[in-house]
């Protein structure tokens, strides 16, 4: 390279993570995307609906995440959160108009996306 005279920074190398092991969001469900904006106080639905394939629809407006008695989770779209039936909304703001309003230490990171006993193997099955 050097005698080339090339930038080292134009040389990428890997392996591919599949390699190793195959979780991907896809495995799991799970895809982190915008769904709502604010633009000069207008409130806007930001979502895909792609024609080729209604399955990746994504949900879309102002998003709440409730637990069900059964202990699962259900996402509400559109703001329609913290309804009697589901109880508390969730989710929690962290930035808000690019400023950090609620901070998590890395081992409350942890706690928070440990599964539970064997959740794991059975997504892998």
């Amino acid at each position: 390279m050097k005698q080339h005279r090339w930038s080292i920074e134009n040389i990428a190398f890997g392996s591919g993570g599949a390699l190793l092991q195959k979780l991907t969001r896809d495995l799991l469900n799970c895809s982190f995307k915008c769904s709502y904006v604010v633009t000069n106080g207008l409130g806007v639905n930001v979502f895909k609906d792609p024609v080729a394939d209604p399955n990746k629809r994504s949900k879309k407006g102002r998003l709440s995440l409730h637990k069900t008695p059964s202990g699962e989770f259900v996402t509400l779209e559109e703001g329609k959160g913290d309804l009697e039936e589901y109880g508390a909304d969730l989710l929690h703001t962290v930035f808000l108009n690019g400023k950090i309003v609620k901070t998590y230490t890395f081992d409350d990171v942890r706690d928070n996306a440990k599964l539970k006993d064997g959740e794991l193997v059975e997504l892998l099955q």
